[in-house]
């Protein structure tokens, strides 16, 4: 859980009070981890940790059956990339389908079977069809890892909230170039739509979760 002397405030005036524990049928969405943000400029101090660390919560989420979804930002052409983006972002249009930019990390990079969802904009839900096929493997509680926490780590959170899905952040899984945003978007999320755990929180949950005979049950 996020340390922020912001969150004891909240919780006095009703905002944040109670846990959102992991449901029944966790899913782990991979938000972004693509070279173009884990390689070069964009990357943070944090990246390489962060990887790591994602890699092992990815083995343990394997180990106990939980499916792994993966996201990454893919345009046909610059032309597709957005107005806000085009502005404030135009390397995104490096991000091209086929180019090493747009490449998953191979740290992190998906298995045989696993499901890979190219999106335009910064949620995860937006025009893609993420919410059809966790509805479809019956998901109730998304794990939502990946970069950057402040921009697409966050987007995703808020509108899986907004599904209705239980989200779980997991803080060391998660990566952003400024320190002051990764944890302002955590203590958000934290608040408002989730929660934020740390990486050996999660997988004492998950070892639960494998140790549970039917996940998916009625």
């Amino acid at each position: 859980m996020v340390d922020d002397p912001q969150l004891a405030a909240y919780r006095q005036v009703g905002i944040g009070v109670a846990p959102i524990e992991l449901g029944r049928a966790p899913a782990v969405v991979v938000v972004d981890m693509q070279r173009h943000f884990t390689e070069g400029v964009l990357a943070s101090p944090r990246t390489e940790t962060v990887l790591a660390a994602t890699a092992q919560l990815l083995e343990r989420a394997r180990e106990a059956g939980v499916p792994v979804f993966h996201l990454r930002v893919v345009y046909r052409s610059p032309a597709e990339v957005g107005v806000a983006w085009r502005q404030k972002c135009p390397s995104m249009s490096e991000c091209l389908a086929g180019s090493r930019p747009a490449e998953i990390h191979p740290l992190v990079a998906p298995l045989a079977g696993e499901t890979v969802i190219d999106k335009r904009r910064a949620s995860g839900f937006f025009e893609t069809e993420l919410d059809q096929v966790l509805k479809a493997a019956a998901v109730d509680t998304v794990v939502v890892v990946g970069t950057s926490t402040s921009g697409c780590v966050r987007a995703t959170a808020v509108d899986g909230a907004a599904l209705d899905y239980r989200v779980i952040v997991v803080e060391d899984c998660v990566d952003d170039r400024a320190e002051a945003s990764h944890a302002a978007a955590l203590t958000d999320v934290q608040a408002k739509y989730g929660e934020v755990l740390s990486l050996d929180q999660l997988a004492r949950e998950l070892s639960r979760t494998r140790t549970q005979p039917d996940q998916r049950g009625d």
